[in-house]
């Protein structure tokens, strides 16, 4: 755990994706990180907040967000639910976010939700495209937008859903009220 742990939050990350790699792990597990000495506190938590001061910087006009600075041809669905998940899970913890970066990003993933396009940043599969779509709705309901109507859609398809998807799925079932049988099924498929 040690090694691996240290290569996560000493890594040199470069593109957004690999930068909330590196935050999650702080945010989420800050007390793991002091139990077992894997850094000063202070000092992950600080370069975490540098990630959420420099998020707009990875937006683009549309409110998505992209891989690298300086503009992009087109935003990212998967890395766009990436950045709010994490946004949301940031705030919650007591970093400092731009509120108008994490809605224009919800906005963007609703949008993207309610198109059937599939022309983003890299080709996705349909595989790939479904397990963004899962993941854009848990994020939007972490961010507590309710996306139950889309979560129906993705329920009836779930048998062509890849796993990945279906754990976003389970985990946003339990944040938009499904019974737990709903998860259950998916977490048994």
């Amino acid at each position: 755990l040690d090694e691996g742990a240290r290569y996560l939050l000493e890594y040199p990350y470069g593109c957004l994706e690999q930068k909330l790699s590196r935050a999650m792990p702080v945010i989420t597990g800050a007390g793991l990180v002091e139990s077992f000495g894997l850094g000063s506190l202070d000092t992950l938590k600080a370069e975490t907040q540098k990630v959420f001061d420099r998020l707009p910087d990875y937006q683009h006009p549309s409110g998505g967000f992209c891989y690298w600075t300086g503009g992009c041809w087109k935003p990212d669905p998967y890395l766009s639910a990436y950045a709010l998940e994490a946004a949301v899970l940031a705030s919650k913890e007591g970093y400092d976010v731009d509120t108008d970066a994490v809605k224009r990003d919800a906005d963007w993933l609703e949008s993207y939700l309610g198109s059937e396009k599939a022309d983003w940043a890299y080709p996705y599969s349909e595989s790939e495209d479904y397990a963004a779509r899962a993941y854009a709705v848990y994020a939007l309901a972490l961010n507590g937008r309710n996306m139950s109507a889309y979560f129906d859609k993705l329920y009836q398809k779930r048998d062509q859903v890849p796993y990945l998807a279906k754990a976003y799925m389970v985990k946003a079932a339990t944040l938009l009220g499904f019974d737990a049988a709903a998860s259950q099924k998916l977490a048994a498929e």
